[in-house]
């Protein structure tokens, strides 16, 4: 599961750490997060991108999500063997 979590001192640049890969990403600019300028606390996105100059991965096809959705799963997203899942 893609899930992402706000970085609160980043939130008007839409500055996201993601859950399971602890990676610093941010939002697509063309999703409609971006265009508002707002960005909810926890997303889940599909896809996962990198910046033309290689400096940040984007999130792609984003959706907000509630924290108490993904709670219980949380501790068990460290894990997933994600390479075994992949094939």
């Amino acid at each position: 599961m893609n899930t992402s979590r706000r970085v609160p001192h980043h939130a008007k640049e839409g500055a996201y750490l993601t859950v399971h890969e602890g990676l610093m990403v941010k939002v697509d600019r063309t999703s409609v997060f971006s265009m508002f300028n707002e960005y909810p606390d926890w997303l889940i996105y599909t896809e996962l991108s990198s910046t033309a100059s290689g400096s940040s991965g984007l999130m792609k096809l984003a959706s907000e999500i509630t924290l108490q959705w993904v709670e219980d799963l949380i501790p068990r997203l460290k894990d997933i063997n994600v390479k075994k899942l992949c094939g």
